[in-house]
């Protein structure tokens, strides 16, 4: 309970999250360690018609897709060495700080919480 009461209160609402777009993002973790990296599963092309009114923001999601060629977890370090890979689109995901352990929100009009565990 305090994981979820953390992770929705630090990121975005419940309800917030199960009704955005599936748009890229990075997220940098506390610790600074770990770089989590979501690319939308839309093509790049219409992402960024999202972005008409701020240019900035789809300068930011080309240079994030230019970057990294799949979504999951990097070390924050510069270097482009997926740690491991997701095969999912969230609205938001929490990773500890052992980055081995993550939590996600839904999608859409999942609101569940899902729990992973990263293995080699």
């Amino acid at each position: 309970m305090l994981l979820l009461l953390f992770f929705t209160t630090t990121w975005m609402s419940t309800s917030q999250a199960l009704s955005i777009a599936p748009v890229t993002y990075t997220q940098e973790y506390p610790n600074g360690k770990f770089l989590f990296v979501m690319l939308s599963p839309l093509p790049v092309d219409q992402e960024i018609q999202f972005y008409t009114n701020d240019p900035g923001r789809k300068e930011q999601v080309l240079e994030i897709r230019r970057t990294y060629p799949r979504s999951g977890l990097y070390r924050n370090d510069g270097s482009k060495d997926l740690l491991w890979p997701v095969g999912w689109w969230r609205p938001a995901v929490l990773i500890a700080n052992d980055g081995v352990h993550a939590a996600s929100v839904g999608p859409y009009g999942n609101p569940a919480v899902t729990f992973y565990r990263y293995r080699p």
